[in-house]
């Protein structure tokens, strides 16, 4: 094959590439959690939050979780007004550190607006070291153990479960995934910038997992 011809088929490749991200033909429901419902939780019951990041929306403004992230938090706090209804024993654990030096934990903030939703402030455990979704596992894994829960159950965005559910699986936890909505693609004919955006996390959501896939064939702890 020439290369006016190896060329017209790359531009080909490039230009159906660009069509299938920005139309949002991509977009598939991710894998995510079992419906929660009062019946899953037990005795002693953690409900692990993973963060998703912070952000402001002025340049002199605080410092608020994302819109993903307030996602979360608003299931949470649902999570946990379900588990409390009959009494036992209820955690949630907040697991995020400040990976963009922001000056503040995710964690931290992250149970700042918990608390406005009626999560108890003694019934917040803090996990403020992880950078990533592998250490968000790491670092919330000792907390489990201690803590001797009979449920555990995982909330992240639905986009992001699968991953998540990977690394707590290779720190030899079992969660009951419980997925928070998130924003999808929306089809269109014409590509659509946010669609792109949606694309870009859907391909560091896939990185992620074969990541995590080859550290497992390679034997990395």
């Amino acid at each position: 094959m020439s290369f006016v011809a190896w060329s017209m088929v790359l531009a080909a490749v490039a230009l159906g590439s660009c069509w299938v991200a920005g139309s949002g033909v991509w977009d598939v429901r991710f894998p995510g959690g079992s419906s929660r419902t009062s019946s899953i939780f037990a005795a002693r019951n953690a409900i692990v939050l993973l963060s998703a990041g912070v952000d402001r929306w002025k340049q002199d403004a605080p410092f608020s979780a994302t819109t993903d992230g307030m996602s979360r938090i608003e299931h949470a706090a649902a999570a946990y007004a379900s588990c409390k209804a009959n009494g036992r024993v209820c955690n949630v654990i907040i697991s995020g550190g400040d990976p963009e030096g922001h000056g503040i934990a995710d964690a931290e903030l992250y149970a700042e607006q918990i608390v406005t939703l009626g999560v108890e402030q003694a019934d917040v455990v803090l996990e403020a070291r992880s950078n990533t979704t592998y250490e968000n596992a790491k670092y919330v894994e000792p907390l489990l153990r201690s803590g001797r829960y009979d449920v555990v159950v995982l909330v992240t965005s639905a986009y992001h479960m699968r991953r998540a559910e990977i690394a707590f699986d290779r720190v030899g936890l079992h969660v009951i995934p419980d997925a928070a909505q998130a924003e999808r693609a929306e089809f269109s004919v014409i590509p659509r910038r946010h669609n792109f955006y949606l694309a870009r996390r859907a391909l560091h959501e896939w990185g992620g997992i074969v990541q995590l896939r080859l550290f497992d064939w390679a034997g990395i702890p």
